[in-house]
């Protein structure tokens, strides 16, 4: 089987992160008010570009749907300075942008941790076997979270393929930048919001002009009932058995070439013991022949059966002359976006 990768990371929105420590002077009666009140005071202005808001638009543009947002962040010391949540985003259909405005509390420069969760709603997480919502979760702990709650939290999965394309995509991101005290206008960098589950795809492209497929292709494999919060890389402890997940794939044929829907799928990490093409997720179909293929998800070496977070895996098989069948397999990252991080106190 010849394997060909491609790979790019899906950057999702521009970050603007203005730090307001307020000294400015003004012309009304109320200026001293006005400068006690900001003096010292830390805000993030957070530019959102590229993406939907709007619930008529969010069918078009499901994979860049944000509907709530959420703003975490830590000091040096890991003190919380800020937990906030937006559910009421103003309403922008694609392309457009939007600012979100989040005040750091007790933050007197130095190194910042953030971290966005973007659509927590309807998802669940096991907190000392007990399932809480993600939302619960985040706000019960607000005043003792940590770095560390954050990088232990595991989302719970359903069994079943449902969810997807009906619930907003949860999305997370996290930075770390310098911001220094009494600096306008400093440029923190761009940070990258990467979607917690991968889409699998199936592409038959007949050189033979004769190949015909017979019955109905099919996904299957092991599906995970659970995925870490952040993309942590290292998250194998989730369960599942091979043969618990199958789905029908239906064909779409332009010319010669076939192309299945897109399946959503969580993102899935073996154990070093456990990558091997024997637990791979794979596709499989038969043509007129009366001859089946199976072709197993991996990277261009064909050696890792990883499923990872924010990925487009294309299994693309070519039938050529004499029956023979070459397998690619395509892993694109899901469309880019950038967010900008300039700063200023």
């Amino acid at each position: 089987m010849k394997v060909k990768q491609y790979i790019y990371h899906w950057l999702f929105f521009p970050l603007l992160v203005l730090l307001l420590a307020g000294g400015a002077t003004s012309c009304s009666n109320d200026s001293s008010m006005e400068e006690e009140a900001t003096y010292g005071k830390t805000s993030l202005v957070v530019t959102v570009r590229s993406i939907t808001t709007a619930s008529d638009d969010a069918t078009t543009y499901y994979d860049e749907y944000v509907k709530t947002l959420r703003i975490i962040g830590f000091d040096a010391s890991g003190n919380l300075v800020c937990n906030g949540f937006y559910d009421q985003l103003k309403q922008v259909t694609h392309a457009a942008s939007i600012e979100i405005t989040q005040e750091l509390q007790n933050f007197q420069g130095g190194t910042c941790k953030l971290y966005f969760i973007a659509n927590e709603d309807n998802y669940t997480t096991t907190s000392n076997a007990t399932s809480l919502t993600l939302t619960a979760f985040l706000e019960d702990e607000k005043s003792t979270l940590t770095e560390q709650n954050l990088k232990d939290c595991i989302i719970n999965v359903s069994s079943t393929n449902n969810q997807w394309g009906t619930n907003p995509i949860l999305m997370t991101a996290q930075t770390s930048a310098y911001i220094q005290s009494g600096k306008t206008e400093q440029n923190i960098g761009k940070i990258e919001l990467f979607r917690c589950v991968a889409k699998v795809q199936l592409q038959i492209v007949d050189e033979t002009g004769s190949a015909n497929i017979t019955g109905t292709p099919t996904l299957s494999g092991s599906y995970p009932g659970s995925y870490s919060l952040l993309d942590v890389g290292t998250y194998t402890s989730w369960t599942g058995e091979e043969g618990n997940y199958s789905v029908n794939l239906t064909m779409r044929q332009e010319g010669s070439t076939y192309t299945s829907q897109e399946i959503y799928f969580p993102e899935r990490l073996f154990t070093k013991d456990a990558n091997t093409e024997a637990n791979a997720l794979k596709f499989s179909f038969t043509l007129n022949n009366g001859k089946s293929y199976t072709a197993a998800v991996a990277d261009e070496t064909g050696t890792d059966f990883n499923i990872r977070r924010n990925t487009h895996y294309t299994v693309i098989a070519t039938l050529k002359k004499k029956e023979t069948v070459i397998f690619n397999v395509m892993v694109n990252a899901w469309g880019e976006k950038t967010m900008d991080v300039p700063a200023f106190e």
